[in-house]
């Protein structure tokens, strides 16, 4: 819900303030990346933690493959899912992502 109101304002605002400003939505949610970009492990941490202060734990094993991995720890994405999110933002096609482009069409604009 939030995101659909936030594109509605984000279309609310290209048309106020066009053509000076443009603006655009990016989701950088590690919520919006799937198994099918390969992430097998969306439930745990790489790096063990305790509690809900997400630290990890210092000298504990870390995982074995951190690209399988969407989060490093309780609260933050892997290199991994950000290099994804990177990648999308400057130059992806799905609107759940980038709306109403990406980064690169805005800068070409």
């Amino acid at each position: 819900m939030f995101k659909a109101k936030l594109k509605f304002e984000v279309d609310q605002f290209n048309n106020k303030f066009s053509p000076d400003s443009k603006f655009i939505f990016i989701n950088s949610t590690s919520r919006s990346l799937d198994s099918s970009l390969g992430f097998t492990v969306a439930n745990a941490s790489c790096c063990p933690s305790l509690g809900t202060n997400g630290l990890c734990i210092p000298n504990q094993t870390l995982c074995q493959n951190r690209t399988t991995y969407l989060f490093w720890d309780q609260f933050h994405p892997t290199k991994a899912a950000n290099q994804i999110i990177a990648i999308n933002s400057y130059n992806g096609s799905n609107s759940a992502l980038t709306y109403p482009m990406d980064i690169k069409h805005l800068v070409r604009s």
